[in-house]
């Protein structure tokens, strides 16, 4: 007997797509930079399969009058976190649209690509958990996918970095360009594969975070795969030198080292397991960041080894917690941008950021805000990072709750998956590229807090069958 397709089905088939679909770009991000071809690709792809969604829902909802299965779906989404997330979405549209008809502009121009992977994210990567009701198979799969094909990519590059300090390739027919070698400082530099290295370092890190969820969700002995794969971008890492990723890498690491010892001591004395805690993130902190010269160190005396080149065990390392980023201007032009009145009610819009942020800054940097909360309200205004900070606070609620329940009612890996999303943002205190640009950090981020959506409800109800 064949199955019959229904509305669920076909918009569950749809969200595998987006997420395929983007986890191939995510792929393609470390070979090229997104060039103009690729853009238009982009487009193409996330429009046609917004154009399906809406499509199934006006064929079952007008066509077939299935008002009553309809309503039923979408009530089960009419929920507080998804309908701050839905008012955000058309706060940032609406302002769109305002900036097109007061330009007197036809299209919104470079504001469609921003749009399309805000709604790909908001609403197909965070209802995407929310629709499998917390089945993570499909998830897994993902991960999987990820960590295989991003691992096997980072030990080719290790190993044309150790024979000859990087490689480049080219082909215009297929559009490809790969740069990797490291740049800046003659004693060391920066890794850069082919974009710019705080880039690479933040993706580093999400695969490690995604390594350390595998490991506590593998029961087999398959699981010490993961501790490798994660080893392997840990130095992918180092070498980017990107203090924003190592950073917040450490305190991810560092909390789950804490709370998998809190677990594990029987002491009902409150003060012993606060100060073990404390102590084993400490160390596991230290230990993230006191293994960034060893690792250079390594890699140095390993390719004196293999190629006979004079050693040189100087490192060029910045200090992790030294504040040099040079990003306070950025910060402050972001919220001088905000006394006037339009940019702080309707926002600049996402193509307007850095635009906005030069006509605050007696030198232009043409850079954006490298802080997504300062990102949001330069584009969407105080009411759209308002409507944001809504989201994000009934979804921490959500993460809190799942991560510090008492009666254990989850696993220890699904309250590292509610670690994930913390890190993701702590990252991006310094990135600011989780809701309006086509990366995996932000695709992770929505997905681990629809996540936390479906366990949290957990807590109110019995689970439904998946």
């Amino acid at each position: 007997m064949k199955k019959k397709i229904t509305f669920s089905n076909v918009i569950y088939l749809l969200l595998g797509i987006s997420l395929i679909y983007h986890t191939f770009l995510t792929i393609l991000f470390f070979v090229q930079y997104y060039t103009t071809p690729m853009r238009k690709i982009g487009r193409l792809m996330n429009g046609v399969i917004i154009l399906l969604l809406v499509v199934c829902f006006l064929y079952y909802y007008v066509i077939k009058k299935e008002k009553d299965k309809v309503n039923r779906v979408l009530k089960k989404y009419m929920i507080k976190e998804n309908m701050f997330l839905l008012l955000f979405f058309l706060w940032i549209y609406f302002g769109c649209f305002r900036k097109m008809i007061v330009s007197g502009s036809i299209f919104m121009g470079g504001n469609s690509l921003y749009l399309i992977t805000v709604g790909i994210k908001l609403f197909l990567a965070f209802l995407f958990a929310q629709y499998v009701n917390g089945n993570k198979k499909i998830l897994h799969i993902l991960f999987r996918f990820l960590i295989v094909g991003l691992t096997i990519a980072m030990l080719f590059v290790l190993y044309q970095l150790v024979l000859n300090r990087g490689f480049a390739y080219h082909n215009s027919k297929c559009f490809i360009n790969i740069l990797v070698g490291f740049e800046g400082d003659k004693t060391f530099g920066r890794l850069r594969i082919t974009v710019n290295p705080n880039s690479i370092g933040m993706y580093a890190k999400t695969i490690i975070m995604l390594c350390v969820y595998m490991f506590f969700e593998v029961k087999n002995r398959f699981r010490y795969v993961y501790v490798g794969a994660g080893v392997i971008h840990y130095i992918i890492l180092v070498f980017t030198d990107c203090r924003a990723a190592i950073l917040s890498l450490a305190v991810g690491l560092g909390f789950i080292a804490a709370f998998y010892w809190w677990d594990r001591l029987y002491t009902k004395k409150m003060g012993i397991r606060i100060l073990v805690a404390a102590l084993v993130f400490l160390f596991s902190f230290g230990l993230v960041d006191s293994m960034r010269r060893p690792t250079v160190y390594g890699y140095k005396i390993l390719r004196s080894w293999v190629t006979g080149e004079k050693l040189d065990l100087e490192t060029g390392k910045r200090d992790l917690l030294k504040n040099s980023s040079g990003r306070g201007p950025i910060y402050l032009a972001a919220i001088r941008s905000m006394r006037h009145p339009e940019a702080a009610v309707f926002g600049a819009t996402p193509d307007g950021i850095i635009e906005l942020l030069d006509n605050e800054m007696e030198k232009p940097m043409h850079m954006y805000t490298h802080n997504e909360f300062l990102e949001v309200m330069c584009a969407t205004g105080i009411p759209g990072l308002l409507l944001f900070l809504g989201w994000l606070g009934l979804s921490a609620w959500d993460g809190a709750q799942v991560f510090f329940n008492v009666k254990k009612k989850f696993s220890f890996s699904e309250r590292v998956l509610m670690m994930i999303c913390l890190v993701e943002l702590a990252n991006n205190m310094m990135e600011a590229v989780l809701t309006f640009y086509p990366n995996l950090s932000g695709m992770i981020f929505y997905l681990t807090a629809g996540y936390a959506v479906v366990f949290a409800q957990r807590l109110k109800k019995p689970v439904e069958d998946k």
